[in-house]
């Protein structure tokens, strides 16, 4: 999702939920996005929770989890 950035306007937040049975670490995810992403495209940003809020059709609400990722990383 994209959150407020004073230089950009926008800069891209990854939400991810995390098997606890399988922690993968933020280094590990970084690694693996720079390997087939350009440098600019890998989030500024990644946050890890329990669940995403979702409609009752099981779609991810994305507004919600904007202002889920704004609150947690204390932009505003």
């Amino acid at each position: 999702v994209g959150v407020p950035d004073r230089h950009y306007g926008e800069e891209v937040c990854l939400c991810v939920v995390i098997n606890p049975d399988n922690p993968c670490p933020e280094s590990y995810i970084r690694s693996m996005l720079a390997a087939s992403l350009a440098a600019y495209k890998v989030p500024k940003y990644i946050l890890f929770l329990d669940t995403l809020p979702t409609t009752a059709t099981g779609k991810v609400r994305l507004q919600e989890l904007k202002d889920i990722a704004v609150e947690k990383l204390q932009l505003c």
